[in-house]
């Protein structure tokens, strides 16, 4: 029986029992023994980070949806807010709904039914509503990143990192703004960030470079957005952990050569070097078909021609 993979959620328990399944697996089986064996899923912390962020504007958020619980609890008290909102003359196009995006549609109905209520408290002020409108626009990419996560149609690991850094580019960003709240928000959501950073960038990178539109030059752009020092000490900590993927994949299955299609397309035109492949400028022959020629004479260079080659920083295609 083989397992490929075990998806677990989130409890102390389960940190346990990853621990105890490594104790009885062969190290040799796994990616680079286990380095790779236990990985963090982005979708659950975006929720988190989005969640540490939330809790410095939580009583606001429970007024608002205090005010939507209320006068959605009786048939009646619905229609007196429809009742309003025709008299304000704010369409009713939308329902009421326990969430910051709908009320903020009907924001000016609920102090006029302040005034027909006397046991309505719960009327958030208007600090508190600008709170609300500012975080939910910037909150948006959180949800459209979960959304686009959870998709089950297209492939998903090559986006993950791309996506990823540009949750923390715009957390980065959100620290600069003149609004106080929404600095010490995006302070609580980056702390919260790189809490789980280092355990799950490594692979997420793997997957993107592996994507022949990115290659390193997405890492390479995504570091250089953020950082401005060691962006390439951090691109050659990924360009190891390929490598060592790679060597380990070729130790695995060095007798094992397998009929694959060519994946590159037409290499009539790429030149590698007569240098390195003893002549072969121009060759049409597959990539692969290349590779295996190299390793069979046992040149020293060969992989590293064929890793840098799948690696490589050139420019990309969004094709």
């Amino acid at each position: 029986m083989k397992l490929s993979s075990l998806t677990v959620d989130n409890c102390s328990c389960n940190d346990a029992i990853i621990s105890i399944l490594k104790d009885c697996l062969d190290l040799k089986v796994l990616s680079l023994r286990d380095k790779f064996f236990h990985v963090r899923c982005c979708t659950h912390i975006l929720n988190i980070i989005a969640k540490d962020g939330l809790e410095v504007i939580e009583s606001s958020i429970e007024k608002v949806c205090d005010s939507v619980a209320y006068w959605r609890a009786t048939p009646k008290k619905e229609e007196t807010f429809r009742e309003v909102c025709d008299i304000l003359s704010v369409p009713y196009s939308n329902k009421l709904k326990l969430d910051c995006k709908t009320a903020l549609l009907y924001r000016e109905v609920f102090p006029k039914l302040a005034k027909r209520k006397s046991n309505y408290k719960c009327l958030p002020i208007d600090e508190e509503w600008e709170k609300e409108k500012d975080i939910y626009g910037r909150l948006q990419i959180f949800y459209d990143l979960t959304q686009l996560f959870s998709g089950t149609s297209f492939p998903t690991a090559n986006i993950y990192f791309p996506k990823v850094f540009q949750v923390q580019l715009a957390l980065s960003h959100w620290l600069h703004v003149p609004n106080v709240v929404i600095r010490t928000i995006a302070q609580k959501m980056l702390d919260k960030f790189f809490k789980y950073w280092d355990v799950i960038h490594g692979i997420l990178e793997v997957a993107c470079v592996l994507d022949s539109r990115f290659k390193l030059k997405m890492v390479d752009v995504c570091y250089k957005s953020i950082f401005d020092f060691n962006i390439d000490d951090k691109v050659d900590i990924i360009k190891d952990i390929c490598y060592a993927l790679f060597y380990e994949y070729q130790e695995k299955y060095k007798h094992f050569k397998a009929s694959i299609p060519n994946a590159f397309g037409d290499l009539s035109k790429a030149s590698f070097g007569a240098s390195d492949f003893s002549g072969c400028v121009g060759y049409t022959q597959d990539i692969l078909e290349i590779y295996y020629k190299l390793l069979e004479k046992g040149s020293t260079n060969s992989t590293k021609i064929r890793v840098e080659f799948l690696l490589g920083r050139g420019g990309y295609s969004k094709d």
